[in-house]
């Protein structure tokens, strides 16, 4: 049986660091697709990688490419409010987080000049005792290791080294395509460059491959990039 792509998400991360859905058709994701339906995430980020892990606990299929062939140590400290904490103490991981997090008892902010002391915001424990959720600061890296490691054990089948091939996406067939960087062939021989091409089966394909996000360029119609934004 083959099946049908019949819908995409664009994720994009906004100015104040939340992640917003938006669906091209009016229809719920539990509406549209029951459990055990197939689902390709394009990139391996934050917003995929979490994804991925919400997504297996509903007893979805999920497999995740990405077109980095590893984990690389990219960014630096990334702000967790309590919204965010939130998120992903219903993933599974907030306990890990916050083993591998800081959990700041101020925001002081200082002038750039002088030195000089111009504001200051608490925050621990006035956040958790306000929304019953921590307010961490965290690297970018642990934050998407502890994500990978949780997606991997959760059952998400996750390929690194893989670039979807957007414009041949077969929505009709139910297929999403993509080259796969193969290191074994590639050492054996170079003249043809560890490349091949494989399709992933889906019924739903999400695009979290970052703001500049080539799959939601290539997929939706209206192809205008409403999401450059200035962002902290």
């Amino acid at each position: 049986m083959r099946l049908r792509l019949r819908s995409t998400i664009q994720l994009s991360e906004n100015a104040s660091g939340c992640n917003d859905a938006f669906l091209r058709t009016g229809y719920s994701l539990t509406d549209r697709f029951h459990s055990q339906s197939r689902v390709v995430v394009v990139g391996a980020g934050l917003v995929g990688l979490l994804l991925a892990i919400v997504l297996r606990r509903a007893d979805y299929h999920v497999v995740v490419v990405d077109k980095d062939g590893e984990l690389k140590e990219v960014g630096a400290g990334i702000i967790l409010p309590a919204n965010a904490c939130r998120a992903l103490d219903q993933a599974g991981v907030l306990q890990k987080v916050q083993s591998r997090a800081v959990a700041p008892k101020a925001w002081v902010s200082h002038s750039y000049c002088q030195g000089d002391i111009f504001g200051r915001m608490e925050l621990d424990p006035y956040i958790h005792d306000h929304y019953n959720m921590p307010f961490l600061v965290i690297h970018r890296a642990d934050l998407r290791q502890i994500l990978f490691e949780k997606a991997k054990a959760g059952g998400a089948d996750i390929h690194l080294g893989t670039t979807a091939v957007v414009h041949r996406t077969d929505f009709n067939g139910g297929y999403i395509h993509a080259t796969v960087i193969d290191e074994v062939v590639m050492a054996a021989d170079e003249s043809r460059h560890g490349r091949k091409e494989r399709a992933f089966p889906a019924d739903l394909v999400i695009a979290a491959d970052g703001q500049q996000s080539e799959a939601r360029a290539s997929w939706l119609v209206n192809r205008t990039n409403q999401y450059r934004r200035a962002r902290w």
